[in-house]
């Protein structure tokens, strides 16, 4: 049996027409199904939903309505982003409107909106929902029991904390944007100057033009540096995520990944055990600095913790080892007491090994970065020197043995040609440039 039939099967038994209650066991078998595989079941689930609400009995209605409610809260993000489409929301709300339906019934949907729209209100990405329900407050409000009157006050948190994340994203566009304008600004400056400068003057000045083009490029990677160092921040991983494409970023719940930059609306790009990838933001929970700067010091002190209890591991070590396996070292309260305090650093132990394997694969990972940072320099390197030399200072060619033979003419050729020095460029050394990323 396909996983689709047997999902179709699961729903319509859930909402069966001769239940007159909900049946939980039914239903908590469909959500099952549902998280055996989300990316796929999730489309199929909504579909038959979709279905079951365009049926005229009202027992399949009321049972449709708490399948959905029993799906948006156990079956995970992806599910969420299905149910609060704007798509699907429509048809929740076409149903309120329809005259045709019963009081009772545009009730139950009213409460199903006002529910997920309560617990979708902390994700931006599922605003959908939370449009919905502003809508039915402004429009019908006394299905909720609720007068227009009130309905602001009641919708204030949620409107307020929608605002600022929109307000953090707006900011940070434009962040970005006056970046790039001043970038472009700097090197269109720096381009007309030089252009000036290599028509005017001889080859002396013209290195120290491009000194001051370098001096400027390097401002620009300095700038651009501490621009994203000020953006880098922490995220705590809330559910698993197994991806197959190379470009997205896995990890498990409860993992910290640094975030490196927004490439999408509701997708970022982060580090995690030395690994660099996009992830959806609604996976993850923002840390607070706080909470990084706690976590950092208790860290730091139970690592400093068992570094000073060594000499006592090595003390209960050498008392075993001498024991030569006699039970009676058992009956030895210095024995007992050294095993009780060292035992339980087992698990610390563990995670220090954990955590500095890690630190070993983000070095390794940081330093290919570095060297693709300093290729990547040192091309830029060359196709900026390139673009300032002067074809009268270009290096004669090598003469062939006939050529050297004696000609007047060849000759004077060849005296005037050595006359001219060869083109020196000065050395400049290694600059480290911030990791771009395709």
């Amino acid at each position: 049996m396909s996983q689709k039939i047997k999902l179709n099967q699961a729903v319509l038994k859930a909402t069966d027409a001769t239940l007159t209650a909900d049946n939980w066991q039914r239903i908590m078998n469909v959500c099952d199904i549902v998280r055996m595989d989300p990316e796929d079941n999730s489309k199929i689930v909504i579909q038959c939903l979709e279905k079951r609400f365009e049926q005229k009995d009202a027992n399949v209605i009321l049972r449709t309505i708490s399948l959905t409610i029993a799906l948006a809260e156990n079956c995970g993000s992806r599910l969420q982003q299905e149910i609060s489409s704007k798509h699907f929301t429509n048809i929740l709300y076409s149903l309120i409107e329809n005259q045709q339906v019963h009081i009772t019934l545009k009730k139950a949907l009213a409460k199903c909106v006002e529910q997920l729209a309560g617990s979708f209100k902390n994700d931006p990405s599922l605003k959908s929902m939370n449009d919905i329900y502003r809508k039915l407050l402004k429009h019908h409000s006394e299905l909720l029991g609720k007068s227009n009157e009130n309905n602001s006050a009641s919708y204030t948190f949620e409107k307020k904390q929608t605002n600022r994340v929109e307000n953090e994203l707006k900011e940070e566009d434009k962040e970005l944007a006056e970046a790039i304008r001043l970038s472009l600004q700097e090197y269109e400056l720096a381009k007309k100057k030089n252009e000036s400068i290599s028509k005017n003057i001889d080859k002396d000045n013209s290195t120290i033009a491009i000194d001051n083009n370098m001096n400027n490029i390097n401002a620009q990677i300095r700038q651009e540096s501490i621009n994203k160092k000020s953006q880098l921040r922490r995220v705590k991983a809330m559910y698993d995520l197994n991806s197959k494409e190379p470009d997205e970023l896995s990890f498990r719940k409860g993992d910290i990944i640094v975030v490196l930059e927004q490439v999408y609306r509701d997708w970022w790009r982060g580090s995690l055990h030395g690994k660099i990838g996009i992830f959806p933001i609604n996976y993850v929970t923002p840390l607070e600095q706080n909470d990084i700067v706690e976590n950092t010091i208790h860290n730091k002190e139970m690592e400093t913790k068992i570094l000073n209890s060594k000499d006592k591991i090595d003390q209960l070590n050498l008392k075993l080892q001498n024991s030569n396996g006699d039970v009676s070292i058992l009956s030895d309260d210095s024995v007992n007491s050294l095993y009780g305090e060292v035992t339980p650093m087992r698990p610390e132990i563990t995670k220090l090994i954990g955590k500095y394997a890690d630190e070993r694969d983000k070095l390794a990972s940081l330093y290919q970065l570095l060297a693709n940072a300093e290729a990547t320099y040192n091309d830029i390197m060359k196709r900026t020197t390139s673009a300032y030399v002067n074809p009268m200072y270009n290096q004669p060619p090598v003469l062939s043995q006939s050529q050297l033979q004696y000609n007047p003419i060849t000759q004077q050729q060849q005296f005037t040609n050595t006359n001219i020095p060869p083109q020196q460029y000065p050395n400049f050394p290694p600059q480290h440039l911030p990791p771009s990323y395709q």
